[in-house]
């Protein structure tokens, strides 16, 4: 009897070996690591997106690109009251063969004579009259002299008219260049410049056929 006694406890203390071994919280005890909490702070440390949208251009009135221009007193050309020509590209726009016989041939002559002249570039603007600049009456260098007092020019060209007579067309546009003089106070001129082309004759030169500036007939505006 005796003997039933001491070996119950020992019986006992087999069935229940000790406390389980503790766990990280929220593991109910098991050995298993937890996952880290996230760092709610990231998200907001984070810098900002320093990109921007590029930044869409429209094309000017003449189908162009137009970068701002550097200095906005002199770097203009406006045909009609408005719009710019970039420093870098004095050309005019460029058209079909068909379209550069008619009134948008004529335009664009015009264009590039009146861009040239408001960067000075008088070697070009001397080139749009015809007879290699002769029709101009004067020598490239004459010409080039002529604008020497204008400090800045700026030319107006709105839009001609044509008319076609003898196998020739003739495209004319009112113009008027308005500008500071180099000794101070303004300027202006106007009057009518006048180009021409061979309309298609036989035998006609590259030359006679080409849109070319015939006549510029500019008087100084007083008042």
């Amino acid at each position: 009897m005796r003997a039933l006694f001491l070996t119950l406890p020992l019986a006992l203390v087999a069935c229940n070996p000790g406390p389980a071994s503790e766990g990280p919280v929220g593991t109910a005890g098991t050995s298993d690591t937890a996952a880290p909490a996230k760092d709610e702070t990231m998200d907001e440390n984070m810098p900002a997106s320093d990109s921007t949208p590029e930044i869409q251009r429209a094309p000017d009135d003449f189908g162009r690109i137009v970068e701002p221009p550097h200095e906005p007193d002199s770097d203009r050309v406006n045909p009609s009251g408005g719009g710019t020509v970039s420093n870098d590209d004095l050309s005019a726009p460029k058209s079909t063969p068909e379209a550069a016989k008619g009134e948008k041939g004529a335009r664009n002559v015009l264009l590039e004579w009146g861009a040239a002249l408001e960067h000075k570039d008088f070697a070009r603007a001397y080139a749009q009259f015809g007879d290699d600049g002769a029709r101009s009456g004067m020598s490239e260098k004459a010409y080039a002299e002529s604008f020497a007092k204008y400090r800045t020019i700026t030319v107006a060209m709105p839009t001609g008219s044509m008319e076609g007579a003898a196998g020739s067309l003739y495209y004319t546009a009112p113009t008027t260049i308005t500008g500071e003089l180099n000794g101070g106070g303004s300027y202006r001129l106007r009057g009518p410049v006048v180009l021409r082309r061979v309309n298609d004759v036989p035998g006609a030169s590259a030359e006679q056929l080409r849109w070319h500036i015939y006549s510029a007939d500019l008087e100084p505006q007083h008042g």
